[in-house]
């Protein structure tokens, strides 16, 4: 049980700083002039990553045949997570920033607590709503720059990441709640294969051009497909089959932090009062969140 634990904790490690990380590598390919379209870059992207795992798990001889039973289980997290989660909030960022994406995309945790309770007919708690406002409300700090663009807020763009943020939620419970017998790796390839031909679709019905990557994009569709999608995918297995639900989606208040220190460092973008205000919220919420336990009570 330790040795579990202790396998989660360094996955969830990995989930916080590598998919933070993704926010960056996302706006370096799709951004314009960089060559790459949304839906182009995620069908290459998971599909050289679903290869590769697919290449790892047979060269270490693991099974890879889809039991009857968890077909569906293995299957559906590749539509809700890749296409309806990644790929549009991939989509978004065409025409909503960055900042404001993070703090749509956090709202998973809250997408997520609500469907659980649903799922397991209880009432959360008044404190495990507080921690989730205050989480919340740190992210909305984080972003008040990000209000007064001179782009403004595109209302398509936040009903997709939304639904986007929703539909990952919904994925992360199906794996939470229909398990399977396979490795990580394999589970892992199995749902990026059938995302990547989900998104494939969407790129013909959307009939995107052809990408002319500049070498920029190209390094950060690199590290999309290897860090992205090989390494934090396949962690964030692991961390939902080790952890509670609760604790694994913290990861949607951290990434953002991430985020705004590589925006900073990597393209020296501006921290204000609102950002360290906004900061110091997150990580009281996550602290929070980790410390609560399943404080709820039954659906009379």
């Amino acid at each position: 049980m330790l040795k579990e634990k202790l396998s989660g904790w360094i996955s969830l490690i990995i989930v916080y700083i590598v998919w933070g990380s993704t926010y960056l590598a996302i706006r370096i390919a799709v951004q314009p002039g960089a060559g790459f379209e949304p839906f182009t870059l995620v069908t290459m992207r998971l599909l050289v990553s679903a290869g590769f795992l697919f290449l790892l798990a047979y060269v270490t001889r693991q099974k890879m045949k889809i039991p009857r039973g968890e077909r569906l289980a293995v299957l559906l997290p590749g539509v809700f997570q890749w296409l309806a989660g990644n790929g549009f909030i991939t989509w978004a960022e065409k025409t909503v920033n960055s900042g404001y994406a993070a703090l749509m995309v956090a709202t998973t945790i809250i997408w997520v607590t609500i469907f659980e309770a649903i799922i397991e007919k209880k009432r959360l708690s008044a404190k495990t709503f507080l921690i989730l406002s205050i989480g919340f409300v740190g992210l909305a700090f984080l972003n008040i720059p990000s209000f007064g663009s001179a782009e403004g807020v595109d209302g398509f763009g936040i009903f997709v990441l939304l639904f986007a943020s929703a539909s990952w939620g919904v994925g992360t419970l199906i794996q939470k709640y229909r398990k399977t017998s396979l490795t990580p790796t394999v589970s892992s390839a199995y749902q990026q294969l059938i995302g990547g031909l989900a998104v494939l679709v969407m790129r013909f019905i959307l009939n995107e051009p052809l990408p002319t990557p500049t070498p920029a994009a190209w390094w950060a569709w690199g590290y999309l497909v290897v860090f992205g999608g090989v390494l934090a995918y396949t962690a964030f297995i692991i961390a939902v089959r080790n952890l509670p639900t609760r604790i694994v989606m913290t990861y949607s208040y951290v990434n953002p932090l991430v985020a705004l220190a590589l925006g900073w460092i990597v393209l020296k973008e501006e921290i204000t009062v609102w950002t360290l205000i906004g900061a110091g919220l997150i990580v009281l919420s996550v602290f929070g969140i980790y410390k609560t336990k399943s404080g709820s009570a039954p659906v009379d």
